[in-house]
């Protein structure tokens, strides 16, 4: 075989290698859209947390997969908020609650972070909270044509707080998905 010969064959290779080999399956890259609902608690360490036991967010969002990880972009919405008789704080009318959680999945393990921040309309103005932050685990069960989430979420103000854990104060979360 002649230099040039050796040379266009192994260049042949390396080409053949960087394209069939770097190729990423084209299953492991997958969006999902889904609905679902958030029972939410009064939470007892975080004071200026708009929710109180019994409230139910409507949550609608799509995800993104890469790998084991994917992103996670969900809307909740809360028509209805149940007041607090002991405060003097006017009376919420509804909440809606956009958040971006990066979520790590192990088997039907689901373990993830969100940061979150919800637009409180009430009977004298609306206004955004501030930033606030969520941990989630859970599991999922993948069915026929849906998978479906069922995960304990606890929601927190600071990062330095996160160690104020308390079983009461965690909300469930149940999510229906379609893959498209």
């Amino acid at each position: 075989m002649s230099k040039s010969s050796a040379f266009r064959a192994s260049m042949a290779l390396a080409v053949a290698i960087t394209c069939l080999g770097g190729q990423r399956p084209l299953q492991a890259a997958a969006n999902f859209y889904g609905v679902g609902a958030r029972y939410h608690t009064t939470h007892s360490r975080y004071e200026d947390y708009p929710f109180r036991s019994g409230d139910i967010s409507w949550l609608g969002g799509i995800e993104f997969h890469e790998g084991i990880g994917y992103w996670q972009l969900l809307l909740g919405y809360t028509p209805s908020v149940k007041n607090d008789p002991d405060s003097e704080q006017p009376e919420i009318d509804s909440i809606l609650t956009p958040q971006l959680n990066l979520i790590i999945q192990d088997k039907g393990w689901l373990a993830g972070t969100g940061i979150l921040s919800s637009y409180i309309k009430d009977e004298v103005e609306s206004d955004w909270s501030d930033i606030y932050w969520q941990t989630i685990i859970g599991y999922q069960f993948k069915m026929q044509y849906f998978t479906l989430d069922i995960t304990g979420v606890y929601a927190f103000d600071r990062w330095s707080n996160i160690s104020d854990f308390r079983f009461n104060n965690l909300e469930f979360s149940a999510l229906l998905k379609r893959r498209f």
